[in-house]
């Protein structure tokens, strides 16, 4: 059953770990990467992250709510929606 998943109340400074993510949004495929052409043709933005290099002198990768252009690395979908405004929800380590 999906669950929509809203912003946190107060803001996070650094970015939340995988294992909340996994957690909160249960991610389908173990979390895989999916390419643009593999998207449906109608994606719901709402159960779909967007895996980015924010940090290229480092190993870390971080998901980000919706569809991202700017770094992108591919995009993991999840069982429960983000809900609210994107830029509200923090980062999460992927």
């Amino acid at each position: 059953m999906s669950k929509t998943v809203m912003p946190p109340q107060r803001p996070y400074a650094r970015a939340r770990s995988r294992r909340i993510f996994n957690q909160l949004f249960s991610p389908r495929e173990n979390g895989r990467l999916h390419e643009v052409d593999e998207l449906p043709t109608e994606p719901d933005e709402h159960h779909w992250w967007t895996a980015v290099d924010l940090a290229p002198d480092t190993n870390s990768l971080y998901l980000l709510p919706g569809f991202r252009l700017v770094n992108r690395l591919g995009f993991v979908e999840t069982t429960h929606a983000w809900g609210g405004d994107a830029d509200q929800h923090p980062l999460y380590l992927y």
